[in-house]
């Protein structure tokens, strides 16, 4: 389509090429030609509609994939802070916690012993609960979040599809009629020929031959 676009509209050159020859308008060249030049040159509008679109669409993919990915960014964020305050406080309960055992020997108070471990049981246990809470609704955004990438990539392709779609179907459509022309082309040529009364007759088939070439 490239190709045809450098071309331009091909309805002003046949105007140009042999418009001013009566002939052509009194119905003897049949079919009428003028319906499918129109609708060739209609092709290159559609397909530059289609390319805008493409266009339009890659662009707009970066923004929703943009968008999609950093939706939930601030709560995610909020709540990796929040597990690094827990684990790093976990951290420094174990070091307490390792000092005062560090302090206990084979003549220590059972009970004793018993309670600082149970608080650091507690407290271990209170910490990885928070921890591993945090860390599933972490991965729950996460999976929020491609399930909304997800999202952005089935509407692309439904899009793709359908732009794709067109364009394969704008081409093989000014093919097919740019075939049409010619063949219509070549039976003008044949009526042209055989105006043998009609001065013209020569002078309409080298015109309708070097429009021919435009298609």
């Amino acid at each position: 389509m490239e190709d045809r676009k450098k071309e331009g509209p091909i309805l002003p050159a046949w105007v140009n090429a042999v418009g001013s020859y009566k002939d052509l308008k009194n119905g003897q060249f049949k079919p009428d030609i003028i319906p499918l030049i129109k609708r060739y040159d209609q092709c290159t509008p559609e397909y530059d509609k289609l390319v805008e679109q493409k266009k339009a669409l890659i662009k707009a993919l970066k923004s929703d994939t943009t968008a999609a990915n950093n939706a939930d960014d601030s709560t995610r964020d909020k709540l990796v802070e929040e597990r690094d305050k827990i684990s790093k406080q976990t951290n420094d309960d174990i070091e307490r916690f390792s000092d005062e055992f560090s302090k206990y020997d084979e003549d220590s108070d059972l009970a004793d012993v018993g309670q600082t471990l149970g608080r650091w049981v507690a407290t271990a246990d209170e910490h990885y609960t928070m921890v591993s809470t945090l860390t599933q609704r972490i991965a729950a955004l996460n999976t929020q979040s491609v399930a909304k990438v997800k999202k952005v990539q089935g509407d692309f392709k439904s899009k793709a599809d359908a732009i794709a779609n067109g364009l394969t179907k704008v081409n093989a459509d000014a093919e097919k009629l740019a075939g049409a022309i010619r063949q219509t082309i070549q039976v003008y040529q044949k009526i042209a020929a055989g105006m043998k009364d009609n001065g013209d007759g020569a002078k309409i088939a080298s015109a309708i031959r070097g429009f021919a070439d435009l298609v």
